[in-house]
């Protein structure tokens, strides 16, 4: 079952779904796709995939994150997400994207943190037991708030080996 540009899948879980572990899949996001993401709705479980938005500015997928519990959770290794803008839809959302079991040699290019004084990420990356973010890159990616309330574009309360943050752009109230 292939989604075309023509005919795309609705949702970006749904295109994971469809991809087979560790063959290269590849998902295009088309410019101006808009999806909320709940707590369970995107699950990054297949590993090797790579997700690519298409689009700049105002055309660039936005992904919107409407709860405090909202969270892309990502559970399989070597899997890259590039050129998104993540929108906090309420305040204080506590982590965009949450690695609670192995998520190693994940890549973030180009991901968009977008808040406002009132709509915020409390953090960008939540990483969760030792060594399941090992390797991981954030690169080129942009985050402004206007909140005191934001606290971190990464948190661990473990090790992690590799971990690489190149370029970041960060602009905090």
């Amino acid at each position: 079952n292939r989604g075309t540009i023509n005919a795309p899948f609705a949702t970006i879980d749904y295109a994971i779904g469809q991809c087979v572990a560790n063959r290269g899949d590849v998902i295009m996001v088309k410019p101006g796709h808009a999806e909320a993401v709940t707590s369970t709705s995107i699950a990054c479980d297949v590993a090797g995939v790579t997700i690519i938005g298409i689009g700049s500015g105002a055309m660039k997928p936005t992904l919107t994150f409407g709860a405090t519990s909202s969270a892309i959770n990502v559970t399989a290794a070597n899997c890259t997400w590039q050129n998104f803008r993540w929108t906090a839809g309420v305040g204080d959302v506590v982590t965009a994207v949450l690695h609670a079991t192995a998520a190693q040699n994940t890549r973030y290019l180009d991901i968009e943190f977008y808040a406002t004084s009132t709509f915020n990420f409390i953090n960008g990356y939540t990483l969760g037991a030792a060594n399941i973010s090992d390797g991981c890159r954030w690169e080129r990616c942009y985050l402004r708030t206007a909140d005191a309330g934001q606290l971190a574009l990464c948190i661990t309360a473990a090790a992690h080996n590799d971990l690489k943050f190149y370029e970041n752009y960060v602009v905090h109230a």
